[in-house]
């Protein structure tokens, strides 16, 4: 008997089971485009719900990926979608207004849902760095029979039956130092009850107290002008009754802006709900948390220049609802508050506001995002408004302005001189002069009077392009094809696009010209040498990205500025935005219309601004 094959072999197949059950939607924490559904076992039906991270079989080869779960719906499945293999937190990460934001980012910004939601969710956060482990005591079922058993044969201690006793009070258990302290017993009493099985031990990591910025200081007193007043109240109207509207602050430098951020936050604060202070800065965060502290409790601070613990266990603070006012940079716009009630967003046309990594959001249309979500107010204050804003309190009814048009005290504006270096230069012999003879006398009389003076060079280095002498060819980077700065204090040429570096050579590269190279341009490092040359005596500091090379430096050259043991603060624009230093009686521009050739569209406009 022969077996002769079918010339049409069929292959068994079974048909997928129609099943019902919790259904997970997760976005993978990476650069993955869109949603995915995974069935939830009943093991972890519990402990899925949205804003928990999530390990899930992910690709051809099942390998477990970090998610992040958006929803959890009951409905129908099939017996191929892949279960959830386990759940990461044991709390939400983030809220459901978060998780809608991250949402909108993702659309609005056209980046990876899981990208945006990983870059809202700081890397220390979901390491827990700054937390501790703490281990809760419960009294075990052997401990409670072991109570009905003669004394003689029980012979427990009185520190055990203390222990006991105090857990009897507290079914829900308490931490071993809480335990050892109220029932006065050791801790090898307490490990001695747990290996003997009457007590039973339960261990999580907890994070520990946050950093502490309260610090008393004396309270202000003068009188707010009507403006500051209105303005108040109606930001105040409109927290009170959960109404959103983004709210342009326009006052000119001087006016009091701050002093209503504070009256502002502080009724949000009194009403038991939080803050969020936004500030372009992460040296204007510094004075801030100085100037604010003092006058609200429970401040938290959310900037880059946190350690990873100091950022999760500030983060853990704000989600419990410990910290009441959030003072920060970009990433502070995320900060999980159970209870939002403002939003402020201070030199809200600052370009420090744009996130220049995927995703390229910018902090303040984020802010008023976040703020419409959560049915508040956002704040957006400003000397010099960015167009755009302008142009939405114009035509968009969510959007008002309010002006505070005079200085607080009725101080006057500055008196502003423009002088023409080109007319300069032909009138003042002598070789070329950085600084005008206007400028060098204003500056000396502030020194001779005791006051202080800021000189504002938006261009470090100290030659702005490197040129043959006879051919004219300038000195360009390999990588980005533009012109190479000369920095004197290494002795190189600097791309400050990518950072490329090389040696100045004496002669043109051309060999068959062979000119000798001229610098031409200023930057900071050229002024620095003027003024050190022409104010010998005179203390100064340069305060630039060369120089200010970790946060720590810049905060210190500030408080060194503010408690005047510097005499002229020089630098590129991170020292022109919203610091207040009372002792300055002078301000020098050098080559105010430098940013004016900057090969942006927003120019013109950067350079009013600054």
């Amino acid at each position: 008997m022969s077996l002769i094959p079918t010339s049409n072999p069929v292959l068994w197949k079974e048909s997928p089971e129609l099943r019902e059950g919790p259904v997970a939607r997760v976005a993978i924490l990476a650069a993955i485009e869109g949603e995915y559904s995974f069935a939830v076992p009943d093991a972890l039906a519990g402990e899925v719900e949205p804003g928990r991270r999530l390990l899930v079989p992910f690709g051809k080869g099942g390998t477990p990926r970090e998610a992040l779960c958006l929803a959890v719906a009951r409905e129908p499945w099939l017996n191929t979608l892949r279960p959830v293999a386990a759940v990461v937190d044991d709390r939400r990460l983030l809220d459901d207004q978060l998780l809608e934001l991250g949402r909108w980012m993702a659309r609005y910004y056209c980046c990876p849902l899981g990208r945006t939601l990983s870059s809202m969710l700081p890397e220390a956060v979901r390491e827990r760095a700054g937390y501790r482990t703490v281990r809760r005591l419960r009294i075990a079922d052997r401990g409670l029979r072991m109570d009905g058993l003669s004394e003689g044969t029980r012979k427990r201690s009185a520190k055990r039956e203390a222990i006991r006793r105090l857990l009897r009070e507290h079914p829900d258990g308490l931490d071993l130092e809480e335990l050892v302290r109220e029932s006065g017993a050791s801790k090898s009493v307490v490990t001695a009850m747990v290996q003997a099985g009457q007590l039973l031990v339960e261990t999580r990591r907890v994070p520990a107290d946050a950093p502490d910025f309260d610090r008393p200081i004396a309270e202000p007193d003068f009188e707010l002008n009507p403006a500051q007043q209105a303005a108040i109240r109606r930001i105040d109207e409109l927290s009170a009754n959960n109404e959103f509207r983004a709210v342009l602050l326009f006052g000119v430098s001087g006016s009091g802006k701050t002093e209503v951020y504070i009256r502002s936050i502080r009724a949000v604060v009194a009403r038991g709900r939080q803050a969020i202070l936004l500030v372009p800065e992460i040296a204007l965060t510094t004075q801030l948390v100085d100037r604010l502290a003092g006058r609200f409790r429970d401040v938290a601070v959310v900037h880059s220049g946190l350690t990873g613990a100091q950022r999760s266990r500030t983060w853990s603070a704000i989600a419990a609802g410990r910290k009441k006012v959030v003072i920060g940079t970009r990433s502070a716009v995320f900060a999980p508050c159970p209870n939002l009630g403002l939003i402020v967003v201070d030199e809200e046309q600052e370009g420090s506001y744009k996130n220049q990594q995927s995703p390229r959001f910018h902090t303040r249309d984020v802010a008023v995002k976040r703020a419409q979500l959560a049915h508040v107010p956002v704040v957006l204050g400003s000397a010099t408004p960015s167009l755009e804003t302008w142009w939405n309190c114009e035509r968009l009814p969510h959007f008002e302005r309010i002006t505070l048009p005079e200085r607080i005290a009725g101080l006057a504006l500055p008196a502003v001189a423009f002088v023409d270096m080109r007319a300069e230069a032909r009138q003042r012999p002598g070789g070329i002069h950085l600084l005008s003879r206007q400028m060098e006398h204003e500056l000396a009389a502030a020194l001779d009077s005791g006051k202080q003076a800021v000189l504002l060079l938006n261009r470090r280095g100290f030659a702005s392009y490197l040129v043959c002498g006879r051919c004219r060819t300038p000195i360009v980077c390999p990588n980005c094809r533009v012109n190479m700065v000369f920095h004197k204090t290494i002795d190189k040429a600097l791309c400050h696009y990518c950072s490329a570096r090389m040696i100045v050579p004496r002669r043109c590269g051309d060999a068959s010209c062979g000119g000798t190279l001229i610098r031409f341009g200023m930057g900071t490092q050229r002024v620095e040498q003027e003024l050190r040359e022409k104010f010998p005596r005179a203390r100064l500091a340069r305060a630039d990205s060369d120089t200010m090379t970790r946060v720590s430096i810049y905060e210190q050259v500030l408080r060194d500025f503010l408690d005047r043991k510097l005499d002229i603060l020089l630098g590129t624009q991170m020292i022109a935005k919203g610091l207040d230093f009372p002792g300055v009686s002078f301000v020098g521009v050098v080559n105010a219309d430098t940013s004016l050739s900057a090969p942006d569209f927003r120019a013109a406009e950067r350079t009013f601004q600054l």
